[in-house]
């Protein structure tokens, strides 16, 4: 635990900004005259501890895999033609066409949709 005094002799560093906050609110909230007392304090929680972050990231690289797979299928089939259109027409997106590449939500009678 940290212990810090919420008197500040010296003078502020840039660091100190949101101790002196604490200071004032801790005067406003002590009796009239009486002297602060030192606060322990714990570091909060980041968010590299959270469980949601490392499912994140692990759904983040797996999108950047496909991401990575559809550039290859791009320079692979790029020229290819659809129609009047290529392939990297229908991927990068035109304004002289109307298409567009993109996954669909699943609707389910009986679990509700499901989007991708």
């Amino acid at each position: 635990a940290l212990r810090v005094s919420l008197c500040f002799p010296r003078a502020l560093q840039p660091g100190d900004l949101e101790m002196e906050r604490l200071a004032r609110i801790t005067r406003h909230i002590t009796a009239e005259g009486a002297q602060p007392q030192p606060v322990a304090l714990r570091a909060a929680p980041t968010a590299s501890v959270s469980p949601i972050m490392a499912q994140l990231k692990s759904k983040i690289g797996k999108l950047a895999q496909e991401r990575s797979a559809l550039k290859a299928e791009l320079l692979k089939a790029g020229d290819t033609k659809l129609q009047d259109v290529t392939v990297e027409m229908a991927i990068q997106g035109s304004r002289s066409i109307k298409t567009m590449v993109t996954e669909t939500s699943d609707l389910d009678p009986n679990d509700g949709i499901f989007y991708r």
